[in-house]
């Protein structure tokens, strides 16, 4: 009747919007097999709007390409996980370090018809740094670079146990600089940092 395909076209131009408005990047691909049937590479069908801004690649370029090549890596970038989402229809999230950009991206697949999957990504570089900032000042030395109390503590507690287990001993290495209560009284807080910042290197060489 009218009224269902009024309803049906209304819904299709509903989900396109959608599609286009996206603040993440969605592509739809479909997979390309070898003469045994094995899944060797897929190509692009359609990228969205946002597809073309976070990555810099053309709608244009990017429709009926191969992965292989148009992500300039050789071989198509997580054609494993994608040919098992197709395999087995289960939906798959993962985070992944996209080697072209060298941006951490948040990647969620799933397969809407057969031998083909779309992909709908988000740029988290950011977050990520963060988060790996995060951890730095929690476990690293600020002036130095070096792991702090708390990371010698969680690495030692460790070796403690796996001593206990293996029935074997955890030797400590303690350094002391003699005599650098002198260097910051007589030169000053700055002139000690210096100090320590230049063992540290020495360490770390």
């Amino acid at each position: 009747s009218k009224q269902a395909e009024d309803a049906l076209r209304e819904s299709e131009e509903r989900h396109r919007s959608l599609y286009c408005n996206m603040h993440e990047g969605v592509a739809l691909h479909e997979l390309v097999y070898d003469a045994s049937g094995q899944p060797v590479d897929y190509v692009v069908l359609d990228v969205n709007p946002s597809y073309e801004r976070i990555l810099g690649i053309p709608r244009t370029r990017a429709v009926g390409t191969r992965a292989s090549a148009l992500y300039g890596a050789g071989e198509p970038p997580y054609l494993e996980i994608f040919a098992e989402v197709v395999r087995s229809g289960t939906p798959a999230c993962f985070e992944a370090l996209f080697d072209p950009t060298q941006r951490f991206f948040s990647i969620s697949a799933t397969s809407p018809a057969p031998g083909q999957f779309a992909t709908i990504f988000e740029d988290i570089t950011e977050r990520r740094r963060a988060e790996d900032e995060i951890q730095s000042l929690a476990y690293m030395d600020t002036l130095t670079g070096l792991p702090n109390r708390i990371l010698l503590q969680d690495r030692l507690s460790g070796a403690l146990v796996r001593a206990e287990r293996e029935a074997c001993l955890v030797g400590i290495l303690f350094l002391d600089l003699d005599r650098f209560k002198s260097v910051n009284d007589t030169f000053g807080h700055e002139v000690g940092d210096e100090l320590l910042v230049a063992i540290a290197d020495r360490l770390r060489s």
